[in-house]
């Protein structure tokens, strides 16, 4: 049943209703009902089982190591797949945790996992600046690498990887070349 509902989430439908998911999964609404006391508790459980299943993708291999363009083209190439393999659930996701407290708990838990990278990862970078140049700069660079930036980007791009893909290195070369000269992003 989980995996019918991020079916549907994959697809586009971000609000799916009982009878789609008992149809996709090849059961009876009752048996949904069986293991779900509600819809949205099947919706939280279905959010809940993608992030899990994707956690593994959200670590950054290598981090901190290599040159400055080098980790940088690696961080925007991380992200960006990222953001195509989990948009779907993540547009569901978000939906549900304006009611589910619960997601909106790991989605914090995993926005502070792609912190931590990105300061791990940048940490070279980052090292020289006092506490409120840090996240002032810290900050500023990880605006563009939101879900709902990487949104706009797909739109305004009209989902040219490529043109988005050069977007986000020069936003990230600009910010963090800045730093590697001492005039803050």
């Amino acid at each position: 049943m989980l995996d019918a509902v991020i079916g549907i989430f994959e697809e586009g439908d971000i609000d799916p209703s009982v009878d789609d998911v008992a149809e996709r999964a090849g059961v009876s609404n009752r048996s949904i009902y069986r293991y779900f006391d509600h819809r949205d508790h099947l919706m939280r459980a279905a959010v809940t089982h993608a992030m899990r299943r994707v956690i593994p993708e959200i670590r950054l291999d290598d981090i901190g190591v290599g040159a400055f363009d080098d980790r940088i083209a690696r961080f925007v190439d991380h992200r960006m797949q990222m953001y195509q393999r989990l948009a779907p659930i993540t547009r569901a996701a978000k939906r549900a945790a304006q009611s589910e407290p619960i997601i909106a708990e790991e989605f914090e838990a995993g926005r502070l996992v792609l912190r931590r990278s990105f300061l791990d990862h940048f940490a070279e970078e980052f090292a020289p600046l006092g506490s409120a140049e840090r996240t002032r700069a810290v900050l500023t660079a990880e605006l563009a690498f939101q879900f709902e930036a990487f949104e706009f980007l797909w739109s305004s791009t009209n989902g040219q990887v490529v043109e988005m893909r050069t977007i986000l290195i020069d936003h990230l070369t600009m910010c963090l070349g800045r730093l590697r000269t001492s005039t803050a992003c």
